[in-house]
C-alpha cells in the first residue's frame, strides 16, 4: 500500500455482498486505499475469510452476517454505524 494510494485512510466502508465476486473485489480495492471494511454478507464464513485476508494486509475489517432481504438483519448491520463513522456504504446487489 503506497502512501499515494491512501485516499480512504481511516474511512469506514460497509459493503453488502462483500464476501465474494464483485463485492469482494470492491472490498479488497477499498482496503488497499486504506479504508476500514465491514464485510456484510449472508455467507458469514466467506465474509470472515475475506475479513481475515484484509487484516493480513494490515487493515481493520469486520464480517457481519447480513441478509439484505431481512429488515432485522439490516438493522444489525446498521448498528455498526454506532461504532464507526460510515463514509461509503456500498451495495453490490
Amino acid at each position: 500500500m503506497g502512501e499515494g494510494r491512501l485516499r480512504l485512510k481511516d474511512k469506514v466502508v460497509i459493503i453488502t455482498g462483500g464476501a465474494q465476486g464483485i463485492g469482494r473485489a470492491y472490498v479488497l480495492g477499498m482496503a488497499d486505499e486504506g479504508a476500514k471494511i465491514v464485510v456484510a454478507d449472508i455467507n458469514l464464513d466467506a465474509g470472515e475469510t475475506t475479513a481475515r485476508d484484509i487484516k493480513a494486509k494490515g487493515t481493520e475489517s469486520l464480517a457481519l452476517k447480513t441478509d439484505v432481504s431481512s429488515p432485522e438483519s439490516t438493522q444489525i448491520t446498521s448498528c455498526s454505524k454506532l461504532l464507526f463513522r460510515i463514509y461509503y456504504p456500498l451495495n453490490d446487489r
